[in-house]
């Protein structure tokens, strides 16, 4: 705990959290192009929901605690994910065609990479988790889904790395893609950070982008 950080008597700084034995505090985030070690991660061999489906959500459990934005989600916890290409770590169900980044009301701590009206394909939305140990990655990915209007044929993911807070948006194939917003929220809908400049993007195909968490 913070006031036992990996050993005893290692107490944090107030604001702090205890994360893996190591002592981190961060109040934003900052977006920038992914290293270029960052790969498309397929999971749908793991755990598939949602499978061919218009304005539709599941609550899902987070798998380990995740650090984000001054705040610890807890392993557990409850994930809203939904077929228009967002989550959101308020744990309340929402299926929105679109919002705006940051909102105060509900869905609140929202992670979309590709948030408008979809439909999802014979897959669904894939989840899964690789990696060991703290280092962790859980993968959300939306797979060969296709917009509402206009067809295409898009797929994207989102990373959360378990021991940093760490966020990437992995965009494999956007095809048709139109614009949606992109981007990240607080937990209490206060601030936001977009995913290309702005939180209203038009991706292409191959993008990678890397949310960091700053102090």
């Amino acid at each position: 705990d913070a006031a036992h950080c990996g050993a005893c008597g290692n107490a944090c700084a107030a604001g702090a959290q205890c994360i893996a034995g190591a002592c981190r505090g961060f109040s934003r985030y900052t977006a920038a192009p992914a290293p270029p070690e960052v790969a498309w991660v397929d999971v749908c061999g793991a755990q598939r929901i949602l499978a061919s489906l218009d304005d539709s959500a599941q609550l899902v459990a987070m798998p380990f605690a995740f650090p984000y934005w001054g705040t610890v989600i807890a392993a557990g916890a409850q994930v809203n994910v939904s077929t228009n290409g967002f989550l959101s770590l308020d744990g309340v169900y929402s299926s929105s065609l679109s919002g705006s980044l940051p909102l105060s009301s509900s869905p609140n701590g929202v992670i979309a990479p590709q948030w408008r009206d979809l439909v999802t394909g014979a897959n669904g939305v894939c989840l899964g988790v690789v990696g060991a140990g703290s280092a962790r990655r859980w993968v959300v990915q939306w797979p060969n889904v296709r917009n509402y209007t206009g067809g295409g044929d898009l797929s994207f993911e989102v990373i959360l790395h378990e021991e940093t807070g760490i966020i990437d948006f992995v965009y494999a194939t956007m095809t048709g893609a139109q614009s949606a917003t992109a981007g990240i929220e607080s937990p209490t809908g206060s601030a936001g950070v977009g995913a290309c400049g702005s939180t209203l993007c038009t991706v292409a195909s191959n993008t990678r982008v890397r949310f960091t968490p700053e102090p």
